[in-house]
């Protein structure tokens, strides 16, 4: 921990409540959000009116119209390679602005997995009205064990050629029998790796243990509900307090506090961690994730071994007078809930340099002055509501047609006051069947007006995030004639992705503070020589391997995006190339 004067129990004590209240103040908020996602699953009680075992079939608008904007903005975002491209603000910089965006995009497709990052980032922006991605410097050490296959009467020596072919070997050094210590040369640095043989009839086993250290910028994507906040905070950078639920195990603790990570516990505290880890508990945050493992049949927790028991952790970024000075310094802070330790502390600048939390907002649809945005499920649940009422009407009415109830005359010789049980081919003796029987006549019996109704809705749920026919693959109504050339087809695109796009650069504003912090990661803690492979188009017969440092990162960048909703689809390249 570094030169801090606070007083860690009142700090612990203080996150606490602070955190709790905060959980209090957004309780109602947390209902409504398991209220869409009913919606948006059609998860329905079954209907008792107008009477038992009515319908009760949900139409998916909500879901559909989801997976409609979902597959838009995912294809935006990872159709074209690179989808940015990194413009330097100065012109003594312009020959590092390929080489920057072609390293960039190799973290984020082959580092970061993009693809998945991408595809749940549109997920929640648009089921929850917003999404916060984290952007974090990632390091890890492993040992890995290669195994490779030679023939039997392979000779050593050769086989270690053969294994750390492109390396530069500096020493082979027995370690007895047919163990060998191989020193190599990678990255400027000297790395180390342990070749044990073992010699068979057929073949000649290799079994090579090394150490591999990853480190990269990491993109995470919470789920929204795990960052909590001031409910009326309107920026997530000038926040009091913002905290992230880290999903974590008793062994990751336990490897955190080896390695050095978490300073703060000692033995007493790794105890008590693991006391609380036990302790099945189920907090009302995680209410919205308890009512989706209900009702996909998960409604028991799985017993995990002592290891891998959940710990309650979280990351808080908060602001409080750590130097005594009389003001507040940002810092961020790692404790567990449930047992109440702290594990780390540090000032904010210390981990990133930028000063800067590294998470944003991004709102699908923004209200003004607040935090949390609009999603399709709330934009769509009156209309959603509408839709189910008209249809379930038309369908009642369908079984009311198909089984009508009637009236009949008492004193009618055949029929007794009581249900008559009916079949195909039945004939039931009165006698006068035109007068003693009566069944009553329906209004609106074609249903014409239920299928108006249902189609106009569907137009207007169409029209709030701009889908039409041609975004359909359809020609519209009328208007095949402006689909006669490339020029006026791509033109009526255009014009009909206005809206989507509108959603689509508000994605892109958070995306660009995203590639922005990854930007400042690189030149904070890039090791001193990276090899990458370029990923995206290259002149034809260009060497796709190239070298960076974080010096080429020392300048002031502008990233540009080279998509939106019209330009990814791949026909439309094609036409316009």
């Amino acid at each position: 921990m570094p030169n801090m004067k606070l007083d860690k129990k009142k700090l612990l004590r203080q996150m606490l409540d602070d955190l709790q209240s905060d959980l209090d103040a957004r309780e109602q908020w947390m209902l409504k959000r398991k209220y869409w996602d009913s919606k948006f699953h059609g998860w329905f009680q079954k209907e008792d009116f107008p009477w038992p075992g009515a319908t009760s079939i949900n139409l998916p608008m909500i879901m559909t119209q989801s997976i409609r904007l979902q597959a838009i903005m995912h294809n935006a975002l990872t159709g074209i390679i690179p989808f940015f491209n990194v413009k330097a603000l100065h012109k003594a910089y312009v020959d590092s602005e390929e080489l920057v965006t072609d390293h960039m995009t190799y973290q984020h497709i082959q580092e970061m997995e993009w693809e998945r990052c991408a595809d749940e980032m549109a997920w929640r922006w648009i089921r929850d009205g917003n999404v916060f991605p984290v952007m974090s410097w990632f390091k890890q050490s492993r040992k890995l064990w290669d195994v490779h296959f030679f023939p039997p009467d392979a000779v050593p020596d050769e086989v270690v050629q053969k294994l750390f072919k492109g390396k530069t070997i500096i020493s082979v050094k027995p370690q007895g029998g047919t163990t060998f210590e191989v020193i190599y040369s990678q990255d400027e640095g000297e790395r180390k790796a342990i070749v044990d043989f073992t010699p068979g009839e057929k073949e000649l086993q290799a079994r090579v243990r090394h150490d591999k250290t990853e480190e990269h910028p990491l993109l995470t994507v919470p789920a929204t509900e795990d960052i909590v906040m001031p409910f009326h905070a309107t920026d997530i950078q000038k926040a009091s307090r913002v905290a992230q639920r880290l999903w974590l195990t008793v062994d990751d603790i336990v490897r955190g506090r080896k390695a050095g990570y978490y300073d703060e516990i000692d033995d007493e505290d790794m105890k008590a961690i693991k006391a609380a880890a036990k302790v099945e508990r189920t907090r009302p945050e995680d209410s919205r994730k308890v009512q989706d493992d209900e009702n996909q049949g998960l409604s028991k927790r799985q017993e995990e071994v002592e290891s891998f028991k959940p710990v309650d952790a979280h990351v808080y970024y908060y602001r409080a007078d750590a130097d005594g000075d009389g003001l507040d310094e940002d810092l961020i802070v790692w404790f567990d809930r449930g047992s109440e330790r702290l594990l780390r502390v540090r000032y904010l600048g210390e981990v990133y340099r930028t000063g800067h939390r590294p998470l944003t907002n991004i709102t699908f649809m923004p209200e003004p002055g607040r935090m949390y945005g609009m999603g399709i499920p709330e934009m769509f649940e009156s209309l959603s509501d509408t839709l189910n009422l008209i249809h379930k009407q038309g369908l009642d009415a369908g079984t009311i047609a198909n089984g009508p109830f009637g009236f009949y005359r008492p004193s009618a010789s055949a029929l007794k006051p009581e249900t008559i049980r009916y079949e195909l081919g039945t004939l039931i003796p009165v006698d006068n069947p035109r007068e003693d029987v009566y069944f009553p006549q329906f209004g609106n019996a074609s249903q014409g007006w239920t299928f108006n109704e249902l189609h106009y809705l569907e137009d207007w749920g169409n029209r709030i995030i701009g889908q039409g026919a041609v975004q359909f693959g359809q020609v519209p109504q009328g208007g095949a004639a402006a689909l006669r050339t490339a020029k006026f087809g791509l033109a009526l695109m255009a014009q009909g992705e206005v809206i989507t796009n509108s959603f689509l650069r508000r994605m892109q504003r958070g995306i660009e503070w995203l590639l922005r912090y990854q930007f400042e990661l690189n030149k904070q803690y890039l090791p001193p020589k990276v090899t990458f492979r370029t990923l995206g188009d290259m002149e034809p017969g260009a060497n796709p391997f190239r070298e960076i440092s974080r010096e080429h990162y020392d300048f002031d960048p502008r990233f540009i995006f080279s998509a939106n909703t019209v330009s990814s689809n791949p026909e439309v390249r094609r036409q316009t190339s």
